[in-house]
């Protein structure tokens, strides 16, 4: 019989949920109090108070339009400022977890602190020339996404592939205050992972760490849909059935 993916019920402790964030859902699908309220819902997952949330801004997808630059980070900043206060709001007012468990980062963070982000991007840059599976899931995702078929927007999605995968193999320092360092690493998202992205997975196109705890390997492979308040874990999960 097939497997099927599934809710969790509880999740280990030291971990952290990381929620990558797209401009241009910041005010619907992302926005502050949505995130919050599945924050809520979660929390019944959560058995020991060892968790941190980083919140990470995928800012860099402006750089590919032609609007001019002083424009362009205007209009970011603006967007980012607006999304973390309105989510502070929230918080202060309630009291019900730790802020200093928050973290605000943008997408440079994740590059910039990245081991070997540029050995992984070339090497999917590579693979996108010479598998033509995986080059058509890399335009199957630009599509859906409604971004044109451009080198700029290939290669942003290239980028956003190698650092999830790095966040997940935690090749990526992350703060922490009430997790550890080491802690395991989630990603959630309101809607399915790209196909490219389980596809890198599934054919192991990056190089997987070997010395994760045994607990941490389903997360590190997976990806927390939160509509559908699911598990995908890419080694059961067919591609063609993904949205």
């Amino acid at each position: 019989m097939k497997k099927e993916n599934f809710d969790i019920s509880s999740v280990p402790k030291d971990g952290y949920l990381i929620f990558p964030l797209s401009m241009s859902r910041l005010a619907n699908a992302q926005a502050g109090p949505v995130i919050y309220e599945f924050l809520k819902f979660f929390e019944s997952k959560i058995k020991v108070i060892s968790l941190d949330v980083i919140f990470l801004y995928t800012n860099d997808l402006y750089l590919n339009s032609d609007d001019k630059a002083l424009e362009i980070r205007k209009k970011a900043l603006n967007q980012m400022l607006g999304h973390k206060g309105e989510f502070l709001k929230l918080l202060l007012k309630e009291r019900k977890y730790v802020p200093q468990a928050f973290h605000f980062l943008p997408w440079d963070y994740a590059i910039l602190n990245a081991e070997n982000f540029q050995e992984a991007k070339n090497a999917l840059l590579e693979a996108k020339n010479k598998d033509q599976t995986f080059q058509k899931f890399l335009l199957s995702d630009l599509k859906k996404a409604g971004r044109e078929e451009t080198g700029a927007n290939l290669n942003f999605l290239i980028e956003e592939i190698v650092v999830t995968y790095l966040l997940t193999q935690k090749e990526i320092p992350l703060p922490h205050t009430l997790a550890t360092s080491d802690g395991w690493r989630l990603i959630c998202y309101p809607g399915d992972p790209i196909q490219s992205l389980i596809y890198t997975y599934k054919n192991n196109l990056l190089k997987k760490r070997d010395d994760l705890p045994e607990q941490h390997i389903l997360f590190a492979r997976s990806f927390y849909n939160m509509d559908k308040k699911i598990l995908i874990d890419f080694d059961i999960t067919d591609l063609e059935e993904i949205d």
